[in-house]
């Protein structure tokens, strides 16, 4: 179908966080990882243009079809990280935050 498809995608940036007093804190950084369902067949897709965007892609390269009775369902776990971490730090995390069961 689609070769092998990444378990999981992260994205990592800075942000100046905002209060609610309308003020701003200092800068920081932080990653968000999302991790597929194990048994996930359907790629990723990054939207950041116009709005920044992560999911699954249901219509890759063929419609996925809901039938009555049938719903169409999937699951992305996001973790959200302090700091920028690198592909060993992310798999640390997954192993040891993620539902191993």
């Amino acid at each position: 179908m689609h070769g092998s498809i990444a378990p999981w995608l992260a994205w990592s940036g800075g942000f100046t966080a905002g209060t609610f007093d309308g003020g701003t804190r200092p800068s920081g950084a932080a990653t968000l990882v999302f991790v597929a369902a194990a048994d996930s067949t359907d790629p990723w897709f990054v939207r950041v243009d116009g709005y920044a965007g992560v999911g699954q892609s249901l219509a890759w390269d063929a419609p996925v079809i809901a039938e009555p009775g049938v719903p169409v369902r999937r699951s992305v776990t996001v973790f959200i990280a302090d700091g920028i971490l690198g592909t060993e730090g992310i798999e640390t995390l997954i192993k040891t935050q993620g539902d191993n069961s």
